[in-house]
């Protein structure tokens, strides 16, 4: 199914988009760009953090010239973020003043040179664009933003983040219907900057749940038993710990809440079990002794995020 949301993005995409304007949701274009490019930010250890305002206006722009111009800003910033070894960090943030729709790509990647950015604003009228230059990329950007009335700033300094900040004109009188995409909206905005470790010996069941939880904006760091789950809370803080109940080594959810109460009796609280197991007595009685929330298995991801929403981290 993704592989089939991908390709049907990048077919949508390749058709010319023309000259016509119409009403774009600018929520809308985001996620289209951000379903083709998540997993390979992802697999390139780049972490995402985006920022979607209420009530933004649309644009009277053609709905794929404004994607290919996120892309091509995304793929700039990921192209500096890789000159570092361990990846980055690339934030978006969306809002909007009444007259103007802004959106703000802020990363920790190489700057971003001064004549680099005049090269860049020098190329924007010129009738091609030179093969071997590398920021062709951001004079695409900056065409397609003339086309629909829009501008673009650079603030880039060595040794600090690079912010690219477009602004298009927003259409007056013509809401974007937020309510229909509020739902959507929860995968980038509900769980940004939240840590989760995820304690579970089955691999297909921590591949599935840690795919779903970093599409909701969480990060999610896994444990294949409550030893190297243990160990992991020995260093690194958590907001929340789903663990399954039964694993291998003898070192069982129950006992990991044990050792994590010990340790951090509030996120000890915040721990979430799964279990296949409910019938058991035992079983029973240890989630009737925590209180904690806990999920039968199988469940949908969606319970789980249910259940998450009812923590407060």
């Amino acid at each position: 199914m993704r592989c089939e949301s991908v390709v049907s993005g990048l077919l949508n995409l390749a058709r010319e988009g023309g000259t016509q304007k119409n009403y774009s949701n600018i929520d809308e274009i985001l996620k289209l760009a951000l379903n083709l490019k998540h997993y390979q930010l992802k697999s390139n250890n780049i972490r995402l953090h985006v920022k979607v305002g209420k009530n933004i206006p649309q644009i009277a722009a053609n709905l794929h010239d404004v994607e290919r111009l996120i892309l091509h800003i995304i793929n700039d910033a990921e192209r500096r973020m890789l000159e570092y070894e361990d990846g980055g960090e690339l934030a978006i943030e969306v809002k909007s003043d009444g007259d103007r729709i802004i959106t703000c790509f802020t990363d920790t990647g190489t700057c971003i040179l001064k004549r680099d950015m005049d090269e860049i604003f020098s190329c924007l009228y010129a009738p091609s664009i030179p093969d071997e230059y590398t920021d062709v990329g951001l004079v695409t950007s900056c065409q397609i933003l003339e086309k629909i009335g829009g501008s673009i700033h650079i603030d880039s300094q060595i040794g600090k983040d690079n912010t690219i900040t477009i602004e298009m004109p927003a259409v007056e009188g013509a809401q974007s219907k937020v309510a229909e995409y509020e739902n959507d909206l929860s995968v980038y905005t509900n769980g940004i900057g939240k840590s989760v470790l995820l304690v579970d010996d089955e691999v297909d069941i921590t591949d599935l749940l840690m795919n779903y939880l970093q599409q909701k904006g969480y990060i999610v760091d896994i444990a294949g038993d409550g030893n190297e789950a243990f160990e992991k809370v020995l260093t690194r803080d958590y907001d929340v710990i789903i663990s399954d109940l039964k694993m291998p080594n003898g070192f069982t959810g129950d006992r990991l809440h044990g050792f994590v109460k010990r340790k951090n009796p509030d996120l000890a609280q915040r721990m979430i079990f799964m279990t296949g197991d409910i019938i058991n007595p035992e079983t029973q009685k240890f989630l009737q002794s925590t209180g904690n929330q806990y999920l039968e298995k199988p469940f949908l991801p969606e319970s789980l995020m249910e259940i998450i929403g009812h923590i407060n981290t």
